[in-house]
């Protein structure tokens, strides 16, 4: 019997953290109120121009030949919390060139059903 001949894929991981939330204004400037009024802090003002800076980033070191950033753009999945600071961060950010096959998903508890134990398995194309 001839042994089967095994392919090895890589599989790129990037993780990129959320942009500066109100929340984190609000800690710096000692707000309070703006602590407790909202359990779902979205981006600051600052975390949009964030967001936007590393978008503009990516694209240049991709134009420059950075494979990295290439691989960025050419990402078929985008996991993120449900936090809208993490999705708008992800959105805003992380650029794709290849929109039709693009995929977010929200990972929350697995158990609450978020992103399923099955959904984390990967499926590499040996290019057969």
């Amino acid at each position: 019997m001839a042994k089967e001949e095994q392919t090895t894929k890589t599989v790129n991981v990037y993780v990129v953290r959320h942009a500066e939330s109100r929340y984190n204004e609000a800690k710096k400037k000692h707000d309070l109120v703006s602590w407790i009024g909202e359990t779902d802090h979205g981006l600051s003002e600052k975390g949009v121009r964030q967001c936007i800076n590393l978008n503009s980033t990516i694209r240049s070191a991709a134009a420059s030949g950075c494979n990295d950033a290439k691989l960025i753009l050419s990402r078929e999945l985008t996991l993120s919390s449900p936090f809208s600071r993490a999705i708008l961060t992800a959105h805003l950010a992380l650029p794709l060139n290849r929109l039709e096959n693009a995929e977010t998903k929200s990972v929350e508890n697995l158990e609450d059903g978020g992103l399923k134990p099955e959904d984390t398995e990967v499926e590499l194309d040996d290019g057969k």
